[in-house]
């Protein structure tokens, strides 16, 4: 029997080839942009990482930078440490722990905590009168209770002293 209908077999498999190379073609690209989106994504997420915890730093870093200014300006008196410490933290609660000369202030806003120690030890070291050197240890953390940043002060006092 001879073919009348003027197609070949092999025309219908060639146009079946031609479909399968596009959509071939269709799912690698479809593949490519996931594979590139799912890159994207990963550099926000880690690029929203790195600035938050940039940002808890800075924040750590102030909260320490403003508990030593105080801790200068009371110069020895722990009683004037506290009473700066509450104008300087209005919104923060502040409470003496367990040890002697021992803060702890909590911040509502960003669930920061900051302990604070001081430590009064006579200098030998220096002729004449025995002074005092007042350290404080600053220890900042983060929402998360890991220490973020830590600082550590040492004053002369120089109310009180001999001239």
């Amino acid at each position: 029997m001879i073919d009348t209908s003027g197609k070949s077999e092999y025309s219908t498999v060639s146009h079946r080839s031609g479909s399968s190379l596009f959509l071939l073609e269709l799912i690698i690209a479809v593949g490519f942009f996931a594979v590139a989106g799912v890159v994207c994504i990963n550099m926000f997420l880690h690029a929203h990482r790195v600035s938050a915890a940039a940002r808890e730093k800075t924040e750590a870093v102030r909260i320490s930078q403003n508990c030593a200014e105080c801790f200068l300006a009371a110069d020895g008196d722990d009683d004037e440490f506290h009473s700066l410490l509450q104008k300087a933290f209005p919104e923060a609660a502040l409470s003496e722990k367990e040890a002697p000369s021992a803060y702890e202030l909590l911040f509502s806003e960003g669930g920061y905590r900051a302990i604070l120690t001081v430590e009064h030890t006579e200098d030998k070291s220096i002729s004449g009168s025995e002074p005092h050197l007042n350290t404080l240890h600053i220890g900042v953390n983060g929402s998360n209770g890991e220490e973020v940043y830590h600082l550590d002060v040492s004053d002369f006092p120089q109310k009180g002293g001999s001239s």
